[in-house]
């Protein structure tokens, strides 16, 4: 079993180097060309771990002045590095670890997380890896086979939207909130994108969020038949729309079908 993501600490022997004698033999000389002998130590932590850096400080009894030592050098400016961001941001999206319960993990082992705090963190790395996000829609929108699946989904800023727009019984706007969850098998490989709002999965991929290889014009002639396939490649339209991405020969006998 290979452990990339572990720390490896080389030890070198403690009184042989390579092209010394060997001293069983006494004639021939060792080297390295056997792999090392592996110890494998795995130990429990926080997801999250902190160091605290405590700089001695002294002050003068007459003038009341203090010297504080110097910030080891390495430190950084920021309490939250960039990897705090991915972590919660994997713990989160990734495993579906929420925000409270990694707030009271890390409480209960002495690191304190709050969850507002761990929202300001995502937030501010999330900028970062938006030009990834819009290249993995591009490449979705690619994909030879759509899966999709939508759950209710609370959020405070879309929830007060939402009720504004209920007291206006002539708005038309959805107030559900809804995360959709789109896979897509693009080159062998399984992309997943998340949608959060008011639109619902099959919404998110006809408007081109995540399908834009869709012509909008060549798939409203078949608005009337979106709906939820179950089992079969792409839920939010027809098996036969679906493999047009593979076959875009079938464009026009598509099209002379489905509207006439």
């Amino acid at each position: 079993m290979s452990y990339i993501g572990a720390t490896t600490i080389k030890i070198g022997h403690d009184s042989l180097k390579p092209g010394d004698g060997c001293p069983k033999c006494q004639k021939g000389k060792v080297y390295a060309s056997v792999a090392p002998r592996r110890l494998v130590r795995i130990v429990g932590q926080a997801p999250l771990g902190a160091k605290v850096y405590e700089m001695e400080s002294l002050r003068c009894n007459l003038c009341l002045e203090v010297f504080t030592a110097k910030t080891p050098e390495g430190v950084g400016e920021k309490k939250y590095d960039e990897t705090s961001g991915s972590m919660i941001s994997i713990l989160k999206y990734g495993t579906g670890f929420p925000f409270y319960r990694l707030e009271h993990l890390q409480g209960n082992l002495g690191i304190p997380l709050p969850a507002s705090t761990q929202w300001e963190i995502v937030q501010e790395v999330a900028g970062i890896v938006e030009p990834a996000r819009r290249e993995l829609i591009r490449q979705a929108a690619q994909g030879e086979l759509l899966h999709n699946d939508d759950t209710t989904m609370k959020i405070l800023a879309l929830m007060k939207e939402a009720n504004a727009n209920s007291k206006d019984a002539d708005s038309g706007e959805r107030t559900g909130i809804f995360t959709s969850g789109i896979v897509s098998i693009f080159a062998g490989r399984k992309i997943a994108l998340f949608f959060t709002g008011h639109k619902h999965a099959g919404e998110n991929a006809y408007s081109g969020r995540c399908c834009p290889a869709i012509p909008i014009d060549v798939v409203h002639p078949f608005h009337s038949m979106l709906s939820t396939y179950s089992g079969r490649s792409c839920p939010l339209i027809p098996i036969d729309v679906v493999h047009f991405f593979g076959n875009p020969g079938m464009l026009d006998n598509l099209t002379e079908r489905w509207t006439t």
